[in-house]
């Protein structure tokens, strides 16, 4: 039976299906399987011909008798084919292949899109997202370390008394000014990249995703962050290599100093790539520069 499952699984379905009935189907399959990595898409309110092509897609469709069955789904206006493509394409790429971007893109926190529910045991087992200790080498500044990749999907910003925790999108604030030396003011907002910033964004997104895309009028938080003690890691703005400095190397080069000496040659700082702000239950344990994100497909 189901329980004796090993292989990995993904299961979607509607609802309102009354083919194969949601609670028969995709849920108990989901809920009984003995996958350890299993994953539920679930399209509240979708019947059975969601996994059709759009209706003006099918010329078959117009005069048939079934029309209107096939072709008043209630999330044909939802661009449901954009979403099923997206997470089967993650879940073959990451089940065939061993892709590392495509189990993050299974197990990470998920972009909202309409109205889908998302349920997963995916857990990554090893992600680009390197502790303190192998990004800050004990050798001195500017060691070459192997780039943050921006993630499809930063977390989003916590409701008030809520504590940081994860992977956040940030600029630096245009004065860089704060109350303190050893703080820098960011302006945090959630941010998409890759196939997730292309399903967030829809039709807006060849404008939007440039790689990286960010809601026209979404949530920001300013926030002061002492950081002298924080290990980070930087893009040259020539060579786009990464290297890790030390939080009070970023204070200076972004208060107009020079790189230090151990700076490979030619080295340019800039603070327009963004920053990915990594926290620990309310602890800001890394400041990276992300590597370049993945370029939505279009």
């Amino acid at each position: 039976g189901l329980a004796e499952l090993e292989v990995p699984i993904m299961a979607m379905g509607g609802t309102i299906d009354d083919g194969t009935p949601y609670e028969w189907g995709a849920k108990l399959t989901y809920d009984h399987a003995g996958s350890k990595n299993k994953t539920l898409i679930t399209f509240p309110g979708a019947g059975h011909m969601l996994f059709l092509d759009p209706c003006e897609n099918l010329p078959w469709v117009q005069n048939s008798v079934y029309r209107d069955a096939i072709c008043t789904d209630a999330v044909w206006d939802t661009r449901p084919l954009d979403i099923v493509m997206h997470y089967t394409t993650a879940f073959l790429r990451d089940t065939l292949n061993a892709d590392p971007d495509a189990r993050a893109t299974l197990a990470g926190r998920q972009p909202t899109l309409d109205n889908v529910e998302y349920n997963t045991t995916v857990a990554v087992t090893s992600t680009n997202v390197q502790p303190p200790s192998t990004l800050t080498a004990e050798g001195g500044e500017y060691e070459v370390v192997a780039g943050l990749t921006m993630p499809g999907a930063t977390e989003q910003i916590p409701a008030p008394g809520e504590s940081y925790d994860g992977v956040y999108f940030a600029y630096l604030h245009e004065s860089s000014g704060s109350d303190g030396p050893d703080r820098l003011r960011f302006e945090v907002v959630q941010a998409f990249s890759g196939s997730d910033c292309a399903i967030r964004f829809g039709e807006e997104a060849p404008q939007v995703c440039t790689p990286i895309g960010t809601e026209r009028n979404g949530r920001t938080a300013r926030v002061d962050l002492t950081v002298a003690e924080v290990p980070v890691s930087v893009r040259d703005l020539n060579s786009r290599a990464s290297y890790s400095i030390s939080g009070r190397e970023l204070l200076a080069l972004v208060h107009g100093a020079s790189p230090t000496a151990s700076a490979p040659a030619g080295f340019a700082f800039s603070g327009g790539f963004g920053f990915l702000l990594t926290y620990d239950d309310g602890v800001l344990i890394q400041i990276d520069q992300p590597a370049a994100p993945i370029q939505p497909e279009r």
